[in-house]
C-alpha cells in the first residue's frame, strides 16, 4: 500500500486539538441552599488555578476523534498496488528556444511528476518526445534518472512554433490508459485530455532582432522585451576577441532600436555581444564582411554564332571571367551526342 499525497498525514494534527477543546472545557459546580433568598447574602467567592480540567471520556470526544481519522484516510489517497501493473505516459516536450530560461524549473517539474505517478504502479514506461517533427523521441524505458538525465541534455533549438500537430501524433501513438502531457513554459491550446505542465514566468530580457550586413557597414536591431524601462549595455568585439568598444543604451518597455556601424579596418568579421541575462540565445551576433566570388565559366563552342553569344554575355555580367576548360566553376558547350556527356555539372 502507498499513499498518493502524504501530506493529508497533517490532519491528525486535529486530534490534540480535539484533545484541548475537551479539556478546557470546566463542569457546572453546584452550591446546596435551604432557601434562595440566602443567595443575595452569600459573598462571591473567588477561586483561582489551573483551567484545565482532567479529561474524561465521552462519546461526542471519541466521535470527533473518529471523524479526523476518517478525513485523514481520505486525505492521503491510500492505494494498493498490484506487482504487474504499468503507469504508462507519454510527455511532449516543448522544443522552443525560450525553454532554454527555464531549463532547471523544467527538470525539477519534470522530477516531480514522474515520482508522484510512479507511486501509482509497479512499473512506470516513460515516454519524451519533442514538439517538433524533426528530432527524434528523447527517451523511451522505465527509469525516471535515466529520463532525467536524457532530457537535461535534450536541447531547445527551435522556434516558436505549433505544438498542437505533435500532441495529436502522441495522442494516436498511446494507448488509453496513458496519461499525455505538455510540458511548456507558456500555456497553449490542447487537445481534449492533454494535461499541461507549465513551468514559464515573466523575465526581462534585451536581445538582439534582426542585421543587415554591407560591404563596410552593419546595422543591427535591438529590442526590449520587458515591461518596463531597461538598460542595455552591448559591445564591438574584432575577429581576436578583444573589445573595441563598449555602450550603454536605455530602452523603453517594448522598444525597438536601431544601432549602425563599420567593420573594423583590414578585419572580415567582428561581433556584437550584450551583457548576460536569462535569455542567451539572442545575446551575441556574428557580422562577416561579404565578400563578392567570381565565376569562372568556361564556354566550348563547335559553331562561332553561340561562342559570340555567350561571351558577350558573360562580358556584361558582373563578377564573371572566362577562364581555361581545366579550370572553370561552369562549363557551357555543344555537344554532337548525348554519349559525350561530361560527368561534372553544366550547361550543354
Amino acid at each position: 500500500m502507498t499513499f498518493l499525497n502524504p501530506w493529508g498525514l497533517l490532519a491528525l494534527l486535529g486530534i490534540p486539538i480535539i484533545l484541548g477543546i475537551h479539556m478546557l472545557q470546566r463542569n457546572s459546580q453546584k452550591i446546596p441552599s435551604s432557601t434562595l433568598f440566602l443567595l443575595d447574602a452569600v459573598d462571591p467567592l473567588s477561586r483561582s488555578g489551573s483551567r484545565m480540567e482532567k479529561l474524561k471520556s465521552s462519546l461526542l470526544m471519541w466521535t470527533q476523534i473518529l471523524c479526523i481519522f476518517l478525513l485523514t484516510w481520505i486525505l492521503v489517497k491510500p492505494q494498493w498496488i498490484k506487482p504487474d501493473s504499468i503507469f504508462k505516459a507519454i510527455i511532449v516536450c516543448d522544443a522552443s528556444l525560450s525553454m532554454n530560461s527555464f531549463k532547471n524549473e523544467a527538470n525539477y517539474a519534470l522530477q516531480t511528476k514522474l515520482q508522484q505517478m510512479s507511486k501509482g504502479a509497479a512499473r512506470m514506461e516513460i515516454t519524451l518526445l519533442s514538439s517538433s517533427p524533426e528530432d527524434a523521441a528523447i527517451y523511451n524505458g522505465p527509469d525516471i534518472n535515466e529520463a532525467l538525465k536524457a532530457f537535461s541534455q535534450w536541447p531547445h533549438r527551435h522556434p516558436n512554433h505549433d505544438v498542437y500537430a505533435a500532441l495529436r501524433l502522441a495522442a494516436n501513438l498511446s494507448e488509453s490508459k496513458s496519461l499525455l502531457i505538455l510540458l511548456s513554459d507558456h500555456k497553449q491550446e490542447v487537445p481534449e485530455g492533454v494535461r499541461q505542465l507549465l513551468v514559464g514566468s515573466p523575465k526581462v530580457n534585451i536581445g538582439f532582432a534582426g542585421i543587415e550586413v554591407n560591404k563596410d557597414s552593419w546595422k543591427a536591431i535591438l529590442k526590449n522585451y520587458a515591461n518596463t524601462q531597461q538598460t542595455a549595455r552591448w559591445q564591438i568585439i574584432d575577429e581576436a576577441g578583444l573589445q573595441i568598444r563598449a555602450f550603454d543604451l536605455s530602452l523603453q518597455a517594448g522598444e525597438n532600436r536601431t544601432i549602425e556601424g563599420q567593420f573594423i579596418s583590414g578585419q572580415q568579421k567582428m561581433t556584437l555581444q550584450l551583457a548576460d541575462d536569462i535569455f542567451p540565445t539572442d545575446n551575441k551576433l556574428c557580422l562577416i564582411r561579404p565578400l563578392k566570388k567570381q565565376l569562372n565559366i568556361s564556354l566550348d563552342f563547335i559553331d562561332k554564332k553561340h561562342r559570340d553569344f555567350f561571351t558577350s554575355l558573360c562580358e556584361n555580367i558582373g563578377d564573371v571571367a572566362l577562364v581555361e576548360k581545366e579550370k572553370f566553376d561552369l562549363h557551357i558547350a555543344t555537344l554532337d551526342s548525348a554519349e559525350l556527356l561530361p560527368e561534372e555539372a553544366g550547361i550543354y
